[in-house]
């Protein structure tokens, strides 16, 4: 529910990204793309806020200090990377940053939380 509610206001700041961004005057317009990234990276964002909720309920918290360590690598290195694309290769970087932490974080989910605590019963 989180991440629809994120999509139905990450879409249409979206697609209203260059008026969006040219209010704040026209040497801002360039920055459309940029506005679009940090819109996907924000539903990816709300998404993964309930996952680890989820994770935190079953008391797996190492295992979610661990999944945000790999998030802040990735984030740390894909930004050191980027950075000569100014805001843009930031938001690029977050945006790729919290995409691998839904695919580590969704995996870890769905084969160890699921099977472990809604699995089968033997």
């Amino acid at each position: 529910l989180n991440g629809l509610t994120a999509f139905a206001v990450a879409l249409p700041v979206a697609f209203l990204s260059g008026l969006i961004m040219t209010t704040y005057g026209r040497g801002f317009k360039e920055g459309w793309i940029t506005l679009i990234l940090l819109s996907a990276t924000a539903v990816i964002s709300a998404t993964l806020g309930v996952i680890g909720q989820a994770i935190a309920s079953v008391g797996r918290m190492w295992s979610g200090f661990f999944l945000n360590v790999v998030w802040a690598v990735v984030c740390l290195a894909s930004t050191w990377h980027l950075k000569g694309l100014g805001a843009k290769g930031l938001a690029l970087a977050m945006l790729l940053a919290y995409g691998v932490h839904l695919v580590t974080v969704g995996l870890y989910t769905r084969f160890v939380v699921v099977n472990r605590y809604f699995g089968e019963k033997e």
